[in-house]
């Protein structure tokens, strides 16, 4: 059964890659694999798979790398790294812009390749996603393979990233606002523990093949322009709550570039607004980090480093709390955040659009949150 349904979605709704591009055969003693898009990361990558070659782990994992074509280095520098022998590193070539089509491209050829090994499928087997400029603490790929084969259903998981420690230090250093980054991991870490896990955040994320093949898998939004939008894990973990398999928080967060938000605090944007006409690509540029907070720190006015701290946790409160609260299929949240006006909010709730809701009660709530995690 399990075979023939994954089968139906390889024939449906998967990216299949020609003969030429398909990775090897899938060996029998491995049932996790992590998935990795990456576009001009010849900068970045080294150092995940540094991080990905240190992890404590019991089991054989298999590394894909879906190469969005990359006009740098960035496969060089993955053919070039010496990993454990125990563990195979492989580049796919994803040639359709986008990290939604990047993301389903080495996802489907997993499926694909499990279904190839032949007879029954005697193991579950599980996808990792991250990214190429993530930094995973050593126990991580164990913690999420714990969580997700612990579990007797097919199951989605999902947990926070952070900037690195010495980022934020400097922010506080010149700018006098302490854990600035940090605060957008807490206040979210805050909200997944109280609500429940509605967010699927692509550096950070996990889950059985089963799951995702029966909630059609990735499919990658398209703008008002039709351009590709960064929303496919939005997308998808909806679609994985309608069919009713379980989403869990992980409660391992990781580190990554801070490229996307300094991006949007030097150009006053949105990068989840707009995407860049001519690529479509990954929407946060491919400039050094310590390059664009050096700038910013010389540039950026501090009321507007405030602002912008504001407007992402609005964004978090908005995605995380409001717009499920005005979602059908989760009607029985309750107060586990403990805001002091929830009743009243409720009551917004059940007479406001989305728009009304988030401009009277969006900023009301991320002051409180982000107070509540500085004490």
């Amino acid at each position: 059964m399990k075979e023939q349904f994954l089968q139906n979605y390889l024939e449906s709704s998967a990216n299949i890659l020609s003969e030429n591009d398909r990775l090897p055969r899938l060996s029998e003693d491995i049932n996790i694999s992590i998935v990795v898009p990456a576009y001009n990361e010849e900068s970045y990558i080294g150092t995940l798979l540094e991080c990905l070659n240190d992890q404590i782990f019991d089991h054989k994992f298999e590394l894909i790398i879906v190469d969005n074509g990359s006009t740098d280095q960035t496969a060089e520098v993955v053919g070039s790294f010496s990993f454990n022998s125990e563990n195979r590193v492989c580049v796919v070539n994803e040639r359709n812009i986008g990290a939604g089509r990047a993301r389903k491209t080495g996802v489907d050829e997993i499926i694909r390749r499990v279904l190839d090994r032949g007879g029954e499928i005697p193991k579950r087997h599980f996808i990792v996603l991250t990214d190429a400029d993530t930094q995973p603490g050593k126990t991580w790929l164990s913690k999420m393979y714990e969580q997700m084969s612990k579990s007797s259903q097919s199951i989605l998981v999902s947990g926070n990233y952070h900037a690195s420690p010495e980022t934020d230090e400097i922010v506080e250093k010149e700018i006098g606002i302490k854990n600035y980054f940090l605060s957008f991991s807490r206040v979210s870490e805050l909200l997944d523990l109280s609500i429940g896990q509605i967010r699927m955040r692509g550096p950070n994320s996990g889950f059985e093949i089963e799951c995702y093949a029966k909630a059609g898998g990735f499919r990658q939004p398209l703008d008002v322009r039709g351009n590709t939008a960064p929303r496919e894990c939005f997308d998808l973990v909806q679609r994985v709550n309608e069919i009713g398999a379980p989403v869990e928080h992980f409660e391992y967060s990781i580190i990554t570039s801070q490229r996307r938000k300094l991006f949007e605090l030097i150009n006053e944007i949105s990068t989840y607004d707009m995407v860049e006409d001519n690529t479509g690509r990954f929407l946060s540029n491919r400039d050094d980090e310590n390059m664009l907070l050096n700038y910013a720190l010389k540039n950026v006015p501090d009321d507007r480093w405030i602002e912008y701290q504001e407007s992402i946790l609005c964004r978090i409160v908005i995605n995380s709390l409001l717009n499920p609260l005005l979602s059908m299929s989760t009607k029985n949240i309750q107060n586990r955040v403990n805001l002091d006006f929830w009743t009243e909010l409720m009551r917004d709730v059940s007479v406001l659009d989305a728009r009304s809701l988030s401009e009277k009660w969006a900023s009301v709530i991320a002051r409180e949150l982000l107070l509540r995690i500085s004490q």
